[in-house]
């Protein structure tokens, strides 16, 4: 389960054309958050972002923060909170 959670957005220039923006994971990324699911089940995880012209000119970096969890771990935690809800 993934969920985009977070954003901080630090305005550098204003964009007067097309704007470009890379969001990629690397393999080691990847593992990074595979492993911290396996272990502890979710986790925040912290990306960099920057928007681009085509001149490669940074006008916008953003701090994004995303949640990720294992299916089984995001739906034990929606049951949770159901039942907490029924019993108030």
């Amino acid at each position: 389960m993934v969920w985009d959670k977070a954003s901080v957005i630090r305005f550098r220039k204003p964009a007067f054309s097309v704007a470009y923006a890379d969001f990629h994971f690397t393999s080691d990324e990847i593992a990074e958050i595979q492993q911290k699911v396996a272990e502890e089940n979710e986790v925040n995880y912290v990306k960099q972002l920057l928007i681009t012209n085509a001149n490669q000119e940074v006008l916008t970096e953003l701090e994004k923060t995303i949640y990720i969890s294992s299916k089984a771990h995001y739906k034990q935690k929606l049951q949770k909170k159901k039942s907490t809800k029924e019993a108030s």
